[in-house]
């Protein structure tokens, strides 16, 4: 299924996140170091489809692998780098539902880019 600009998030992006993290604690395993972070992190293996804003009508999509979610954000491997600042959607399993999201930072790892986004929620 491609992504395209009329792709709309039918759950409110809150919903979504929840639903990811429910997904992710399945799994029940959380990363070592929680007395640095906001919220728990745990680890998770998911798809995920970057799409960045372009100049014009034109989007640009990059293919990732999710690494660790928290509730403010989610981690990816992608053989892309990617700005700081650069805001983006997220959308996980080829769904077209999405959350918007800033990178935060990228770091060069083997084969790729460990990329940081934070979830840019709307405020309630």
């Amino acid at each position: 299924m491609g992504m395209s600009s009329s792709a709309t998030a039918t759950r409110d992006p809150e919903t979504l996140v929840r639903s990811w993290l429910g997904d992710a604690e399945i799994d029940g395993e959380t990363d070592a170091y929680t007395g640095k972070r906001q919220w728990p992190r745990f680890k998770w293996h998911a798809p995920v489809t970057i799409e960045v804003p372009a100049t014009g009508t034109r989007r640009e999509s990059l293919y990732a692998s999710a690494r660790d979610i928290s509730e403010g954000g989610i981690g990816v491997w992608c053989s892309h780098a990617m700005e700081a600042n650069t805001a983006v959607r997220l959308y996980v399993d080829d769904a077209s539902e999405y959350v918007q999201g800033r990178v935060r930072q990228c770091t060069t790892t083997v084969g790729g880019f460990i990329i940081g986004v934070q979830f840019t929620l709307p405020e309630s």
